[in-house]
């Protein structure tokens, strides 16, 4: 089945949710443009390529870029702790 690297791009993004712009492939030449076209065929079994990338709703958000009313409520509790992990109680 003779595809772009961009169709296959796309194919992938359908199937993983994984989109275009956050996919690096593996397994194809280094020096491929994403308007060439290479066949894919369950003939060749022995060439494996292998897709990278961060699903859409799986990226990690700084809570500085959010409102502060949509973050949690923390409440700091360890703040009048007298707490040394280095002395230990004597028996």
């Amino acid at each position: 089945m003779p595809v772009s690297v961009f169709g296959l791009k796309v194919l992938l993004e359908e199937r993983t949710q994984v989109p275009v712009h956050r996919q690096k492939i593996l397994g194809l030449q280094p020096d491929l443009e994403e308007t060439e076209t290479i066949t894919l065929s369950p003939a060749t079994k022995k060439r494996k390529i292998i897709m990278i990338g961060t699903p859409v709703l799986q990226e990690v958000v700084s809570p500085g870029s959010l409102d502060p009313s949509e973050l949690p409520t923390v409440i700091d509790d360890l703040e009048d702790v007298d707490y040394d992990p280095l002395v230990r109680e004597r028996a």
